[in-house]
């Protein structure tokens, strides 16, 4: 496991997902129960990121629009 997956090989060991979700739910436990009437969302411990979970993050392509008549010409329609 080591060699096929590198720095993220120990989290591939069934245990190890249940020992960080048991960490993540008292951590969250913990935030709510100590201040439980005021609590905002964003105060709430984010959940521990696996190396297989998508990410959030996007990229954007900004593209100018090209004319139809230069599109006809690159696909050879003219």
């Amino acid at each position: 496991m080591r060699a096929i997956n590198g720095k993220d090989w120990w989290w591939y060991n069934p245990v190890v997902d249940h020992i960080v979700g048991i960490y993540d739910g008292i951590g969250q436990l913990v935030a709510v129960v100590t201040r439980r009437r005021g609590i905002k969302k964003s105060e709430v411990p984010k959940p521990t990121r696996r190396p297989w979970d998508k990410k959030t993050e996007t990229e954007v392509l900004k593209v100018k629009p090209s004319k139809i008549e230069d599109l006809r010409k690159l696909l050879g329609w003219d």
